[in-house]
């Protein structure tokens, strides 16, 4: 798969919609603490699956209905 972007709201750390932009190929990840890249792993894993996403993937005081994942 290429990924060129993926754009996450309101889906674990990510309350607000928030778009990472890449070249087409992921090299690396980086970042300090709990500033998500556990969280956009499993964002990205969620893309090739049916299931609806965990009752616990929202982010806190949000509902899942507005937990909103899309990539191109």
């Amino acid at each position: 798969m290429d990924l060129f972007s993926i754009t996450l709201s309101g889906f674990r750390r990510f309350k607000e919609p928030t778009t990472l932009r890449t070249v087409g190929k992921v090299l690396a990840i980086l970042g300090p603490n709990e500033a998500g890249k556990s969280s956009l792993l499993q964002a990205i894993s969620y893309l090739d699956s049916n299931d609806p996403l965990p009752l616990g993937s929202a982010t806190r005081g949000q509902n899942a209905d507005e937990t909103k994942i899309s990539a191109k």
